[in-house]
């Protein structure tokens, strides 16, 4: 019986690539694709009313600079790798793993994000020149990628975001592009080519799994077909998008708000895709379902729990520094601007206090909110915030704060863009980072760095040396051997938690959050070191054996001892830099406890 369902499962595969073959050969024959009009669908009229964000970097993808005028669309910049120029099936990108090439800086250029900031930079200047860069851009990544043919046609997700970004910046462009009709003929063939693209090819896994990346695909093909409403296929692709995002919001979100990767960037890529495609949809008269509207909501409130007091998230989970749409420039972990997005959906502030930054949301549509089924409350400034389904718990003063990771693996237990940080926190003092998670680094380049950067040793807890011989997944992505939360208590302004790794050995943790300080008291079943990542250009000063200055806070050490290394930071993605950690040892009755005094 087992040997005949494994069959099965071969026949179903089988069918399932047969099926794909068929439909690239169908789409491979379309020789001819028309030029259909496009509409506006991003009301962006607002920007007209007020004064504009000057010095937005054009030039800059994930921290490489290019130029606009001479891009190789096939060339990983770092490595100098040229990808083949074959049709988008007949490249093996596994081939390529692990020999220092990533495809992902190829993708990142190709999802044109400078679109819209060459837009806002032409209606802040009315320099024609910024129109012209962009629509020689296009015209150049239409020349140099045809249909089906290169790694940039390999993704949907990637095909979805980067067609969204024209949509949206033609909207701002306005005028200009809605006189340039010879243009218009070619990127609306071009946008055509990526609507049946994403249609016939989201990203859906065994047994209907989804993953960020679905919910790409669906978020690209909304704003593509509601550009291309003449288009007979139009409505079509509109139904398949809204049916496909009801299904992803409602199987990615917990309760609490947090996406299921366990990943705080991916939980902001996640909700851009969602808060977009709602506002957009909205925009066009168009409205998802209260359960939609419900998870978003939750979403951005959840967001607005995990911020510091500068607005800045924490780097838990896999930062490969995606994002969506951008429409302001600031620093890589700020998500202040999420609770804008909240506030022009739904039109309640989602914290205290909230302030809204005009440069970022005059670019969004107006719309008519949808009306919220419960009483709505802004998340306080100041609090200690449970987040149980998620697995986070964040405590926030006026002075200070710090976040807690207790997220399960990720991906319903496939772990995806997770890392082994169960029993992690980070500190930041007045809105500056002081202990951090050291972030990702890289994906395929080096399946070494991979899995360092994912490792316990790379996080914030404690570990045994039994920890290093423990295999935690084969791949890129997959995990295995998660730890296990095995008791959690809370009282008053205190926490414990005990975690058990896969043979069987207890790690145990107590917080004890003060006015002015946070105790922390580490033990374990056996001999263990606790590591803590400082963040870069810190001032660190070691005064005696049992207490370290760091700028003005002191780290007083009740037991045992402690030595410092250097380590390697990743704050983006493909970019390291030098930064101090200190391993604590603990005294021989296992026991680690040490004070930070703010």
């Amino acid at each position: 019986m087992k040997l005949f369902f494994l069959f099965l499962s071969k026949i179903n595969v089988l069918q399932r690539l047969v099926n794909k073959q068929i439909k690239i050969n169908y789409l491979s024959k379309l020789k001819r694709f028309n030029s259909y009009p496009l509409n506006k669908s991003w009301d962006a009229s607002a920007f007209n009313q007020h004064e504009f964000n000057s010095n937005i970097e054009i030039d800059k993808i994930l921290g490489y600079t290019i130029n606009l005028s001479n891009i190789d669309w096939h060339q990983d910049i770092k490595s100098e790798f040229k990808f083949p120029k074959k049709r988008f099936d007949k490249i093996n990108l596994d081939r390529y793993f692990d020999q220092d090439i990533d495809v992902k800086i190829p993708w990142e250029i190709s999802r044109f994000y400078f679109a819209i900031r060459l837009a806002q930079n032409y209606q802040q200047t009315k320099d024609i020149n910024q129109y012209i860069q962009f629509k020689n851009s296009v015209i150049d990544w239409i020349l140099h990628n045809p249909f089906l043919i290169g790694v940039n046609w390999y993704c949907t997700m990637e095909v979805a975001i980067r067609a969204s970004n024209w949509t949206v910046a033609i909207n701002i462009f306005g005028e200009i592009f809605w006189e340039d009709q010879s243009f218009i003929e070619v990127i609306s063939k071009s946008l055509e080519q990526h609507a049946d693209y994403i249609s016939n090819f989201p990203e859906i896994y065994k047994k209907g799994h989804s993953t960020n990346h679905t919910t790409a695909d669906y978020t690209g093909l909304l704003f593509v077909s509601l550009s291309l409403k003449a288009h007979p296929k139009s409505t079509k692709w509109i139904e398949q998008a809204l049916a496909g995002l009801e299904e992803c919001i409602n199987y990615q979100v917990r309760e609490d708000g947090g996406h299921f990767e366990s990943s705080i960037p991916y939980h902001r890529l996640v909700l851009e895709f969602f808060g977009y495609s709602a506002l957009v949809a909205l925009n066009n008269n168009i409205t998802f379902s209260n359960n939609y509207y419900n998870k978003l909501y939750s979403m951005i409130q959840y967001t607005a729990k995990y911020i510091d007091l500068n607005g800045e998230a924490p780097m838990i989970g896999d930062n490969d520094s995606g994002r969506f749409l951008i429409f302001q420039k600031s620093r890589e972990q700020n998500h202040y601007y999420l609770l804008g997005l909240g506030k022009r959906i739904f039109d309640v502030d989602f914290i205290e206090d909230q302030v809204i930054d005009l440069h970022y949301s005059n670019w969004l549509p107006k719309v008519k909110s949808p009306k919220l089924s419960f009483h709505h409350q802004p998340v306080r400034k100041i609090g200690f915030f449970h987040n149980q389904d998620s697995g986070s718990y964040i405590f926030r003063s006026n002075k200070y704060y710090v976040f807690i990771s207790l997220f399960p693996i990720g991906m319903n237990g496939q772990g995806g863009h997770n890392h082994i940080d169960m029993g992690s926190f980070v500190v930041s003092v007045n809105g500056c980072p002081l202990i951090v998670d050291p972030g990702t680094y890289t994906y395929t380049r080096s399946i070494n760095n991979r899995l360092h950067y994912r490792s316990p040793e790379m996080h914030n807890f404690i570990t045994t040396p039994e920890d290093l011989l423990i295999s935690y997944g084969d791949g890129y992505w997959d995990l295995k051997n998660y730890p296990v939360l095995k008791d959690l208590s809370i009282l008053g302004h205190q926490i414990h938690f005990k975690i058990e790794n896969s043979l069987g050995q207890l790690k145990c943790r107590t917080l004890v959050f003060l006015e002015n300080a946070v105790v922390i008291s580490d033990s374990a079943s056996k001999l263990s070191t606790t590591h803590l990542h400082f963040s870069p250009n810190l001032s660190i000063l070691e005064l005696n054996n049992r207490n370290i200055k760091i700028d003005n806070i002191d780290i007083q050490i009740s037991n045992g001892s402690y030595q410092f290394n250097d380590y390697l930071i990743s704050e983006t993605y493909d970019h390291v830099q030098t930064a101090k950690k200190v391993q604590f040892i603990p005294s021989e009755n296992c026991l680690m406890e040490f004070k930070i005094k703010f």
